[in-house]
């Protein structure tokens, strides 16, 4: 059986939201690209960064 630790769990937390940040901003920039190409595709990508958290807002004037 593992064993919990506080601080692992806090850490882990940290990580995983770095991690988010890290996928909304290149999700982002993909967004640009994407309003040119495929509307649908687009809509779906805004969908995507906004359940992740993600303002799509800020994520157009990137």
């Amino acid at each position: 059986m593992k064993s919990v630790s506080v601080e692992q769990s806090a850490t882990g937390a940290i990580i995983a939201a770095d991690n988010r940040d890290t996928l909304i901003a290149y999700l982002s920039y993909a967004l640009q690209d994407l309003r040119m190409l495929d509307g649908k595709a687009y809509h779906l990508l805004q969908m995507t960064i906004e359940s992740l958290g993600g303002d799509v807002e800020a994520a157009q004037t990137h």
